[in-house]
């Protein structure tokens, strides 16, 4: 029989003022291994990933050196996103989207480790490959389209959800690209061809939908 979590809440979890038992406590509910109170729910791991992301960059925006502390409280907030999108994936896998902001952010600072969970580019550059659904061309041919038809809302208004995804797909692949461009802009990066192609329609495409 699984033992029941004493942690009911994302306060009660963010108490804890402690990023290795956080992520001893996640492990454990991602593992089965205890079983989660009914009423922790999204808004509980919303706000563990949000707390664990804050201290995390603690002192590093201050341009302090990034302690082990830093790096097990952004675990922590890997990790709750993980879960999150475990759970509910978002439109444009949102909050996998911001686990990979802060692992570029925490790059962009101290530099890039092959040889660490959350220092490593090529997370960063494999997810947003594995998410993009559509070429760097078709996705500027989408984007004009959405952008005559935004002249028209009777004709937006009749289209079915999953037309309307399909638009928009260009502008949602701008969202996880974002990552990649703190890398690129931090030097952590070397763009091949094909990424290089991403980045160079970027404000064309970005254009079209604002």
């Amino acid at each position: 029989m699984k033992e029941t979590s004493a942690i009911r809440t994302g306060v009660d979890l963010l108490a804890l003022d402690d990023p290795i038992k956080i992520n001893e406590w996640i492990g454990l509910v991602r593992s089965a291994r205890i079983e989660l109170p009914a009423e922790f729910g999204k808004m509980d791991w919303l706000l563990a990933a949000e707390k664990c992301g804050q201290r995390a960059r603690r002192g590093i925006d201050q341009g302090l050196e990034a302690t082990p502390a830093n790096f097990e409280w952004a675990l922590a907030c890997v990790s709750a996103y993980e879960v999150l999108e475990e759970a509910e994936p978002a439109v444009w896998s949102m909050w996998l989207g911001r686990a990979m902001m802060l692992r570029a952010y925490l790059i962009s600072k101290v530099g890039g480790r092959t040889d660490h969970p959350l220092l490593d580019s090529e997370i960063i550059l494999e997810w947003f490959w594995s998410t993009v659904s559509i070429s760097v061309e078709d996705a500027k041919e989408v984007a004009l389209r959405w952008r005559e038809m935004r002249k028209n809302d009777d004709a937006i208004r009749q289209m079915d959800q999953p037309e309307i995804d399909r638009l928009r797909e260009p502008l949602n692949s701008l969202h996880r690209l974002a990552p990649v461009q703190i890398l690129v802009r931090a030097g952590a990066l070397e763009p091949n061809e094909r990424l290089a192609a991403w980045l160079e329609a970027d404000p064309f495409i970005r254009k079209c939908y604002f």
